[in-house]
């Protein structure tokens, strides 16, 4: 049971921080390159 918990904990941790790029995006702070396909 250790073992999924921990496996669990640091997906969560993943989760959080890929939330928190995808809201700096959204925001600005992390602004696309100019050739990316997500701005056409």
């Amino acid at each position: 049971m250790k073992i999924i918990r921990i496996i669990l904990s640091i997906l969560g941790c993943l989760m959080v921080l890929l939330g928190l790029v995808w809201i700096g995006q959204g925001s600005g702070y992390f602004p696309y390159r100019a050739e990316s396909f997500m701005i056409n």
